[in-house]
């Protein structure tokens, strides 16, 4: 079942584009590709677009084809090293040190050309509140800190409307002006 998670933004995004940042698990293959024996896999999608940002998490198949939904017929903007968002959402990403399948495996993933990817690069470290580090997320995730994780995705999503040159005090606004919201979505 698909869970969403919504804040809302006080101005309209730019037309025609969307912000987007994952949590991911490592997952070994069923079946697996020659050379790939395990894969990351979405767990958790923070996505920005219009006047809205949602956080999307549920069963991959479904969590997929709502996020290419969202995504189909935009300029998708994140922050990666090694294209690692836009990699794993559209089925080819399985290890950093090898490079990306040229198709995707056989797993739900978003269609390659279903949107633009402009990749806004690594961002430096932000001074931020603790939530929880990106790479406990998927421990965090299913331990009893989905909260801490949610909140970390959804200040990723933040500052990468930061990167892409939204005012610092506007984007401090979003997050404070979401607190309040994601208390009582996280309560529902």
């Amino acid at each position: 079942m698909l869970r969403a998670w919504t804040v809302d933004l006080p101005n309209e995004l730019p037309e025609g584009v969307a912000y987007v940042d994952i949590e991911t698990e490592k997952v070994e293959l069923a079946n697996p590709v020659r050379g790939f024996p395990r894969r990351w896999r979405p767990i958790l999608v923070g996505l920005a677009y219009g006047r809205t940002i949602e956080l999307l998490a549920g069963e991959e198949a479904e969590l997929v084809a709502e996020v290419e939904s969202r995504l189909s017929g935009k300029e998708v903007r994140y922050a990666a090293t090694k294209r690692f968002d836009e990699l794993v959402l559209t089925g080819r990403f399985t290890n950093a040190r090898r490079a990306p399948l040229p198709e995707p495996g056989p797993w739900p993933a978003v269609a390659v050309d279903a949107a633009s990817w402009k990749n806004l690069g690594r961002q430096p470290e932000n001074d931020r509140a603790a939530d929880v580090a990106s790479i406990e997320a998927p421990v965090a995730w299913y331990d009893g800190r989905e909260r801490a994780v949610l909140v970390h995705c959804l200040r990723d999503v933040v500052e990468l409307l930061m990167a892409d040159g939204f005012e610092p005090v506007w984007c401090r606004a979003v997050l404070g002006a979401s607190v309040a919201d994601a208390e009582r979505l996280l309560l529902a």
